[in-house]
């Protein structure tokens, strides 16, 4: 994502046509829209992570064996 950006800067500096940089424009939309979903999904892992972590904190102070 970082070099389709570094480029789409770089021809936009130059004068390069909207038109011409739309395909980087694209590329970049969607990695941003990948990268946006990967952290969506990891915190989505964390707070589950954290509620069974909770649980079984909590079932092993409740049976007495923590």
């Amino acid at each position: 994502m970082e070099s389709a950006y570094r480029t789409w800067v770089r021809q936009k500096n130059k004068g390069v046509k909207s038109v011409d940089l739309d395909d980087l424009c694209r590329e970049l939309q969607t990695a941003l829209g990948t990268a946006k979903w990967q952290r969506r999904e990891g915190e989505s892992l964390e707070k589950v992570e954290v509620a069974k972590g909770t649980r079984v904190l909590a079932t092993n102070v409740y049976l007495g064996t923590h």
